[in-house]
């Protein structure tokens, strides 16, 4: 994948506050992404003891690769109501271009078993390895900097009291990886790599005929060695804890209607952190749901729409702007036509169909007093795709 970025890169100062001023310091930049992945699963049915075994053994991995061009302009103070001449960038004028890759390899295992018609259990576990070069503070290469390991195991029990219904409980534990950083000043964070654990204690119905699926959740996420940015600066220290619970419906409402709706509500805390004790993560809404229904007027042609509602948020992890929650609506049609020895589908869909003005996110940081990296939700999109099947 390739992208071109011509950005002005504004930041805020002590004077932005007071009179709306601030620095530009554009840019002119080409980055290039190559990914390689495969993955092998091998799988396998026995009885053991009068237990039922299904095992997956598998291992994964990927290559990335990934270079940038960049050509930087003189930093430039900005007034309200001023119009900066276009500096001229070319990222081809680059003196020489920035390289990193970086490659990970897993493997896992697991075993689902079946004790009788109630009761069955999973054991599993993922070990995962991650090389990655480094870099230091005067653009040194520094071997094996970045490179981790992590084991990590599941468990679950499932109880299924009828035929049509059953009730689980996981545990399960993950890896993220991630780089040191070099600090605006130059100084280094070394960092460690996140990892997270899970519980989950859920629920799935399948009624009426298998027209309509029930499912709902309760968890508990706990992240640790979450990394923060502030003012220039990354930190990496205490946690994120995230409880919650969640509850779906989909279901058949004739043979041409299907809806499906979802609901989540979330509490989320930082935990043993230095600056952020008890404050809420930056983006992370308290209430969040949404509605989407298909209609079939024919074998062939298909209408539908969907409702997507994200509560009010904290725009900063110190927790001092909010975000006001909002509410999207996109919608489309589909339509097949099919020949001897092709099928055509062809799909039309408006995403934010009321073109409403939203915040999406932001990077959760805050630079002299300021919110930065804010990122507003796209305006109203037509997209026009189609597909052929042989």
């Amino acid at each position: 994948m390739k992208r071109h970025r011509y950005d002005s890169s504004p930041k805020p100062t002590d004077q932005t506050i007071v009179d709306g001023s601030y620095t530009m310091s554009p840019f002119d930049r080409h980055d290039t992404w190559k990914t390689q992945a495969f993955h092998a699963d091998l799988h396998g049915d026995f009885t053991a003891l009068n237990v039922a075994h299904q095992v997956l053994l598998g291992v994964n991995g990927q290559f990335y690769d990934y270079t940038q061009l960049r050509v930087k302009g003189n930093s430039i103070n900005v007034k309200p109501g001023e119009s900066p001449k276009n500096p001229g960038l070319d990222y081809h004028d680059a003196s020489s271009a920035y390289q990193s890759s970086n490659h990970f390899y897993g493997f896992y295992a697991q075993d689902l078993i079946t004790f009788n018609d109630q009761w069955q259990a999973l054991v599993g576990g993922r070990y995962d390895q991650y090389f990655k070069d480094g870099t230091n503070s005067n653009g040194e290469t520094v071997k094996g900097a970045n490179d981790s390991q992590a084991l990590s195991p599941k468990f679950g029990v499932i109880y299924h009291p009828s035929y049509s219904g059953s009730i689980y409980a996981n545990y399960s534990e993950s890896f993220n990886p991630v780089d040191n950083v070099v600090n605006d000043d130059g100084s280094i964070t070394e960092r460690t790599p996140e990892k997270s654990r899970q519980y989950e204690l859920g629920t799935k119905w399948e009624l009426l005929d298998n027209r309509l699926l029930l499912t709902g959740a309760l968890f508990d996420i706990e992240k640790r060695n979450i990394s923060i940015e502030e003012n220039g600066f990354t930190t990496q220290n205490g946690n994120q804890h995230h409880r919650g619970a969640e509850a779906g419906a989909q279901g058949q409402l004739s043979d041409s209607w299907f809806v499906m709706t979802s609901a989540m509500y979330l509490d989320a805390k930082y935990d043993k952190h230095n600056l952020y004790q008890d404050k809420t993560p930056a983006n992370v809404p308290e209430w969040s749901g949404s509605v989407w229904t298909r209609y079939a007027f024919t074998d062939a042609t298909a209408f539908n729409i969907g409702l997507f509602y994200q509560g009010e948020r904290w725009a900063d992890n110190a927790n001092t702007v909010t975000l006001d929650g909002y509410t999207r609506i996109d919608t489309g049609a589909s339509h097949k036509i099919s020949s001897d020895y092709v099928t055509w589908d062809f799909r039309f869909n408006i995403e934010n169909l009321f073109d409403t003005d939203y915040v999406s996110g932001t990077g959760g940081s805050t630079s002299h007093g300021v919110v930065t990296d804010v990122h507003y939700g796209n305006e109203r999109r037509f997209k026009l795709s189609v597909n052929a099947s042989f």
